[in-house]
């Protein structure tokens, strides 16, 4: 039975049991073809940062990496992978998930501090012609307009948005926020949880003693920031304050590096195992992936990477191409997991494939856009109606409100830069965005500040440019 027979059967309701064995059979096969290819080219993209990592950063992260390694090693060399292995896995992931947590709240807090310090500095060097705001919006457009396709030029927006001086009502700025969220009705609920979470956490101020106290050098940082009277700083002070953030960016970019790249490893290993299960012992679906990764690996154990097999990197390049053709067909079996699981919850029950479709769940969540989901796979997911968006939105506009009534002006300010730079939809056009952007400029009597946004604004294009490069 091909794969559009089976979604039309699905659909249907055609011979439900034997559909419901294949589409299990073909998007568990689905999860470890890509889940092997992705295996294979990020442990060779990687492993150096990995390794150097695991070795400067304490004996915690050596033995993350090395028992991600074990794991790895024991999989690609077709030995069993036991639950007592399950478990250290599953161990492994959720410790990186607390740290990474912990971190994000670091990130957040000292970022806004950069924002206000970075554009103080301004106050402090030698005054420069004033901006010609006509000729930087038209840099803007340019910017912007670079490339079409829409989720860059929203991308660029938000960027622009989040340097701009910021100069609007708390009421305009609360009417951006909840037409952003409203985009997100009839999105599945996980999605727009996802969302919403990420607005929660960036709606609130930790302060230094709300933070995890085993980041001891990063939590005095935010101390010295939370002592810091804005309106008595001098050039020398915020300098300092300034060298201290970079120190904090340069470990916490450290820090986050490791645990991302660990985590999407872990996420992808996660996935083989489950779907190993029921692919079958000799079933070996990505033999190109599993042989990179062999070669890799005993690389590594061996500390002797030139006499890795030569077409490695021509194997590589492959597995990209295979990713890209196993994608679409992949998605079409992935979207209908829920729905199927949901109409078809008896029938599973009845043909014994609970198991099976309870592993195709916790691998739909360890693929999805939030790599340190919760697997939790009795969660409800369900389409998100207006009430469901409404009351979050609501719990936002709170949030915001608690902000607007509780902190300075300049730090109310960081808060909605912060926004911008994340809400997806604050403006409906390309010209609502640009008019947006210069009135704020035009509403901005302080030219230092004007200055101040128009070469970070600057700043920021000349760094996508280098990065295009």
């Amino acid at each position: 039975m091909n794969e559009n027979k089976i979604l039309k059967n699905l659909d249907r309701g055609i011979e439900p049991e034997q559909t419901l064995k294949e589409y299990a059979r073909i998007l568990s096969e689905g999860y470890m073809k890509l889940s092997f290819c992705k295996l294979a080219v990020n442990f060779s993209t990687y492993y150096d940062d990995l390794e150097k990592a695991g070795s400067i950063d304490g004996e915690k992260t050596q033995r993350e990496f090395k028992l991600f390694l074990e794991l790895a090693g024991k999989l690609t060399d077709g030995q069993c992978i036991g639950e007592e292995d399950i478990r250290r896995l599953d161990g492994l992931r959720e410790g990186l998930r607390e740290r990474m947590q912990s971190l994000y709240d670091y990130v957040h807090i000292l970022g806004l501090y950069e924002h206000v310090l970075s554009r103080l500095q301004y106050r402090y060097e030698e005054e420069t012609a004033p901006v010609d705001v006509e000729a930087l919006m038209m840099e803007i457009h340019g910017y912007i307009c670079q490339d079409p396709e829409p989720s860059g030029m929203n991308m660029r927006m938000q960027n622009m948005m989040g340097e701009m001086p910021i100069r609007m009502t708390r009421s305009r700025f609360l009417d951006m926020v909840e037409k952003s969220c409203s985009c997100y009705t009839g999105t599945r609920s996980d999605i727009a949880d996802y969302f919403f979470n990420d607005m929660f956490q960036q709606a609130q101020l930790p302060h230094a003693d709300d933070l995890n106290p085993a980041y001891g050098d990063l939590q005095e940082i935010v101390r010295d920031m939370e002592a810091i009277a804005f309106d008595s700083l001098d050039g020398e002070k915020v300098k300092n304050a300034l060298d201290k953030l970079q120190i904090a960016g340069q470990q916490l970019g450290q820090a986050f590096s490791y645990d991302f790249q660990l985590i999407e490893l872990i996420n992808d290993l996660y996935i083989l195992v489950l779907n190993g299960i029921f692919a079958g012992k000799d079933r070996e679906v990505a033999p190109l992936a599993v042989r990179c990764i062999r070669s890799y690996m005993k690389a590594a154990r061996e500390q002797n990477f030139l006499g890795m097999d030569e077409d490695i990197v021509d194997d590589l390049g492959r597995l990209n191409d295979q990713q890209q053709k196993l994608v679409g067909m992949h998605i079409l079996f992935e979207d209908q997991l829920l729905s199927v699981m949901q109409r078809y919850q008896d029938i599973i029950q009845e043909i014994h494939l609970e198991e099976h479709f309870k592993c195709l769940r916790m691998s739909d969540i360890l693929a999805g856009v939030d790599m340190t989901a919760q697997l939790d796979t009795d969660k409800e997911i369900f389409i998100a109606d207006r009430d469901y968006i409404a009351r979050k939105t609501d719990k936002l506009l709170a949030m915001y409100t608690s902000v607007f009534n509780n902190y300075p002006m300049i730090i109310r300010r960081a808060v909605i830069s912060d926004a911008l730079m994340k809400l997806p939809v604050a403006c409906d056009s390309l010209e609502e965005c640009e008019q947006l952007i210069l009135q704020s400029f035009e509403n901005c009597r302080d030219q230092v500040e004007i200055r101040a946004s128009a070469e970070l604004m600057r700043m920021t294009m000349r760094e996508e440019e280098k990065w295009q490069e």
